[in-house]
This record gives structure tokens, C-alpha cells and sequence, in this order.
């Protein structure tokens, strides 16, 4: 399928640079309307190379151009576009930027370290969700007060947050406590963690750094955003970014705390949610979706909504295009889009306004207070839905052809990914369930208002 060259016009007046980053130096800006000859892209699209017309030489953003114009060639299909990016080869850049870009760190099989364990918020694990559940510790592990946080799991510990104002590793094999830390605050937003670097954000808008040193913690460095945070931690590279109730989203250097950048989100809605980061851009949702570049945060694209409930949630390669991020609006409809270019790829509405959204393969999983849906990633169709007499919390967790639903009265439900069949509901544990759970090596970790943390897994 791929081809050496697409023909393509601006859009906008768009900035061209010796690499695809805006780490790279800047060569010229091409006014909007220009015709171009693309000759490459990236792994994932988000920039794309121009080469030997309008003397236009280097890279810029897939967003700023509209591809057209091109014949598609007599070896090809009539059911493939002739102007779809991924005609284009990936090419790598020829000069080195001036600083090392941020790779994606990969993220260990059994690891489950930021609030929906990735940074693009997927929920997707390895783990294979057996049935039927069963208690994996012999007592669950405690708290002085209810929890207060979701749940992360790195290497061998567990880590959840208290209403006693403390932070507490557990071990992940049997439950006993590892080390507790006090803060000033409670810490309700979900921390992350990295190369035993635990981040966490308390109810003043401290932010914390945290060494993990096995059976003990200590305090790498603290700085207050002055404001109290909207929703948990994301990760990406040495960058922090945490979402504030000022609508302004805060991104911080990991390895000091020192403000990066900020960006405020306009016209501000209901709160500014948990962000989903991509290749170079971080999608950033409130009244409206936003693509940032992460490393400056300036948009890129954004897509008017009358309203975002669910949080950002990108993939690639997508189904229909290179990369996707979907979204869900205030009134239920569910939108999928070009995450390269912000181009709808479609719309479906939903049963009620969603909360919270997971992926696979195939399929999005789209939940809400007492539902899921089940929405192919083709079109949108539904493929199945399930509801509950209970609040589901936390949203799915998506394992291996499997999914797993918390819900509040303390049941933990598993259903057949594929055909929405509910498998097993038969396990409660004997309180609420208050956060969002983790998933590690087929054990489901679940906080309960009671200040316990239950290890759940299935029969081997």
C-alpha cells in the first residue's frame, strides 16, 4: 500500500522544521492554500515530510494539511482512498534534534501505573480475568480510614492512597504493608509511577516526588500548583501533567517539579478531565476536545462538543485512520476521531451520558453509572450492552478477550468481551467499593470505604 509521494494543500499557515518535533529548528512558515508533495511520515502520522515543490523541504504537523487530489494508482483497490496518509512511507529524520525526544517508555506486562494504566487511558492489561473469582490474600491489606484513590501496581508493590492522610505500598503477593507515608492532605486523584518514582497530588494541589525504596519512602522533592487538582496524574516522558480545577492544565518536569507549561482550557465546561497523551500531542478535554503538542502545549486541533463527560482515550494504529482518540459528550453521543488531524471518522449516540471509556482490538467499551456498551471501532455500530441494578465504578478494566467491572454494593462483575455475556458476578467483598481498581497477572486490586484493599483473583 505505500506510495513515494501525495499531493496536498495547507490548510493554515503552517510552521516547517528540520525534524518532526517542535524540538527541531524552525525553517520557514508556508501560507495557507500552498500546494505540497508529501514523500514520508512518522510511525504514527502525526507529522509528515515535504519535499521539492513550492521550495517547501521538511516536516510539519498532518493536521495543517489536507491531502487530495491523487489519482489512486491502477494496482490499487477502488475501496482504498487514494489520499489516505498511510500511503506514505515512514521516514526517519536526517539530522539529529537538538535534544533526545521522548521515546515511549514500554510499560512492564504486570504493571499497572497510572490511573487506566497507560497514558493514552486505554484500561487494556494482558491479564487473562479467570473465573470464578476468588480472595487471593488471606486477609485483605488496611488502612486507619477509607481509601481515597485508584489503585497502581508496580513491580511487586501495590499503591493506593487513604482518607488518614497517608500513601501506603503494599506487597502485591500477599497484602502486607510495605511502607506508609503521611502528607499533609488527602491524596484523592489517582498518583503515577515510574522507575520507583511515585507522584502524587493532595487536595491543596501539593504535588509530591516519592522514592519507593523497598520497605521505606522518602521525599525526592514537593511544589504546590496553588490550586486543587480536577483529575489524576498522566506521564509521558519527564513531563507530569495534572489537570486543575482552574480548568488549567499543569505540566511539570518530573525530576524537579518546575512548571513546563500551562494551558488553560477555553470556553471552560463542568471541570478539565484526566488527558490522554498520544505520539507528540496530549488531548485535552472540558467543554470542548483539544490536541496540545506536549512538549509546549499550543493546540493543534480542536473539536467543538457540547460538552466532554468521559475522559480522552487514544490508540494506535487505529481502524480506521493511523491514530484515533475517542471521546464522549454530555448528551451520551460517542465521537471518533482522527487523532492526527481531528477529523471525525464517526458519531454514534449512546443509551445515557457516559463516564469512562476502554479499548481492545476491535471494540470500545463505553461505560456509565449502571451501564457498558460495547461500540465497534469501525463505524461505531453497537455491538452489545449490559446494565446493572449497581453503580459501575471506576470504568472496565479490558484483559484478554475479557472485561471487569467494579461495582459499588462491592460485586466484581467479569463479562465475555466479544459477545457482552456476563461470566461471573458471584464475588462481593463485604464493603464499597470507592475508587478505581488495578489489574496485575490476572488479580483484580480494589479499594473499599472500609479502608481495605482486596486482592481478587480467578481459579487457576
Amino acid at each position: 500500500m505505500p506510495l513515494a509521494v501525495l499531493t496536498a494543500r495547507l490548510r493554515v499557515d503552517a510552521p516547517v522544521y528540520m525534524g518532526p518535533s517542535t524540538l527541531y529548528t524552525q525553517t520557514m512558515t508556508v501560507p495557507s492554500g500552498t500546494r505540497i508533495l508529501l514523500r514520508g511520515r512518522t510511525a504514527s502520522g502525526e507529522w509528515v515530510f515535504a519535499c521539492c515543490e513550492a521550495q517547501v523541504e521538511g516536516w510539519l504537523r498532518q493536521a495543517y494539511v489536507v491531502i487530495q487530489d491523487n489519482p489512486p494508482p491502477p494496482e490499487l483497490s477502488g475501496e482504498i482512498d487514494p489520499n489516505d496518509p498511510r500511503r506514505l512511507v515512514e521516514r526517519q529524520p536526517q539530522v539529529p534534534p537538538p535534544q533526545p525526544l521522548a521515546t515511549p517508555t514500554p510499560i512492564p506486562q504486570d504493571d499497572y501505573p497510572l490511573y487506566r494504566r497507560d497514558p493514552a487511558a486505554r484500561a487494556w492489561t494482558t491479564s487473562p480475568f479467570l473465573t470464578p473469582l476468588g480472595f487471593a490474600w488471606p486477609v485483605p491489606a488496611q488502612a486507619g480510614r477509607a481509601m481515597s484513590s485508584p489503585v497502581l501496581v508496580a513491580g511487586g508493590a501495590v499503591f493506593v492512597a487513604s482518607r488518614d492522610f497517608y500513601i501506603y505500598s503494599f506487597s502485591k503477593e500477599v497484602g502486607n504493608q510495605r511502607w506508609r507515608h503521611l502528607l499533609p492532605q488527602v491524596v484523592e486523584q489517582a498518583p503515577a509511577i515510574r522507575d520507583t518514582l511515585l507522584y502524587a497530588v493532595d487536595l491543596d494541589g501539593t504535588v509530591w516526588a516519592l522514592q519507593d525504596q523497598g520497605n521505606r519512602v522518602s521525599v525526592l522533592w514537593s511544589v504546590s500548583l496553588g490550586v486543587q487538582p480536577s483529575a489524576g496524574i498522566n506521564l509521558w516522558g519527564d513531563l507530569l501533567f495534572i489537570p486543575g480545577v482552574d480548568h488549567g492544565l499543569y505540566a511539570l518536569d518530573r525530576r524537579d517539579g518546575q512548571l513546563r507549561w500551562r494551558y488553560t482550557s477555553e470556553p471552560a465546561g463542568n471541570r478539565l478531565l484526566y488527558p490522554a497523551v498520544g505520539d507528540q500531542m496530549i488531548y485535552v478535554a472540558d467543554r470542548i476536545l483539544v490536541a496540545l503538542d506536549v512538549l509546549q502545549g499550543t493546540p493543534v486541533w480542536q473539536a467543538d462538543l457540547p460538552g466532554v463527560a468521559a475522559p480522552p482515550i487514544y490508540d494506535r494504529p487505529g481502524v480506521k485512520a493511523l491514530a484515533e482518540v475517542y471521546v464522549a459528550d454530555e448528551t451520551g453521543q460517542v465521537h471518533a476521531y482522527d487523532a492526527n488531524t481531528g477529523t471525525l471518522l464517526w458519531q454514534q449516540p449512546g443509551p445515557a451520558r457516559a463516564t469512562i471509556l476502554a479499548l481492545d482490538e476491535t471494540t470500545l467499551y463505553v461505560a456509565g453509572p449502571d451501564f457498558v456498551v460495547a461500540l465497534d471501532r469501525v463505524d461505531g455500530n453497537i455491538l452489545w450492552s449490559h446494565t446493572f441494578l449497581d453503580r459501575v465504578v471506576g470504568g472496565p478494566l479490558v484483559g484478554d478477550g475479557r472485561i471487569v467491572l467494579p461495582l459499588e454494593s462491592g460485586t466484581v462483575a467479569v463479562m465475555d468481551a466479544n459477545r457482552g455475556v456476563l461470566l461471573d458476578a458471584s464475588l462481593v467483598v463485604p464493603a464499597r467499593i470507592i475508587d478505581a481498581a488495578a489489574a496485575s497477572a490476572g488479580r483484580i486490586f480494589v479499594p473499599t470505604a472500609d479502608g481495605r484493599l482486596y486482592a481478587i483473583q480467578g481459579a487457576r
